[in-house]
């Protein structure tokens, strides 16, 4: 298994490494994820991720075969790359809110990785003007505040209408806190 994974990561390296193999590699590492051999399944999506970041906008064709795996993961890392990628490539995936909708079912027993993921990816959409603002308010919620929330709270959030503000002094991007105790 962690000669497996270790040769995942040979092959993403010479992606990043070697732009003329990218094309090969990317063909490699699909195989391998089509394949849903578990314990490489995992780590393939990692490097995935890592070759998005490398080559943006270049491989984006195989999104849909990685988000066809997204019930075969479960490793945190595998997950939490997997949002990034989600979040990242939100306006070119017809489904990327039910996508994200999926981890959000699942976020009190996440691995801290992939809440953070989550939420990250969560933002981006809102401020994107991609995601609807009630499907995404109870995982920020539960996410910052550390509880969760039932539904019927969410017409008396007073933060409701906005839930971000940024701090142009400091450029920071954080939730607004509430003086109502639940």
């Amino acid at each position: 298994m962690k000669f497996a994974r270790r040769a995942m990561q040979a092959v993403g390296k010479c992606a990043i490494n070697f732009p003329s193999a990218a094309d090969y590699a990317v063909k490699i590492l699909l195989d391998v994820i089509e394949n849903k051999v578990h314990s490489v399944l995992q780590e393939a999506i990692v490097v995935v991720q890592e070759i998005f970041r490398a080559y943006p906008d270049k491989y984006e064709s195989i999104i849909a075969i990685l988000a066809a795996s997204l019930e075969d993961l479960d490793e945190p890392e595998a997950k939490a790359a997997l949002i990034w990628i989600i979040g990242q490539y939100a306006d070119r995936i017809e489904a990327a809110e039910e996508l994200l909708e999926y981890f959000a079912e699942t976020f009190d027993h996440e691995k801290p990785v992939v809440q953070l993921s989550l939420l990250t990816a969560l933002s981006k959409l809102y401020l994107e003007g991609e995601l609807s603002l009630r499907a995404c308010v109870r995982a920020w919620v539960r996410g910052c505040v550390g509880v969760p929330v039932p539904l019927f709270l969410f017409p008396s959030l007073p933060f409701a209408d906005m839930p971000i503000v940024c701090n142009a002094k400091w450029g920071a991007t954080s939730l607004r806190t509430w003086s109502r105790t639940f």
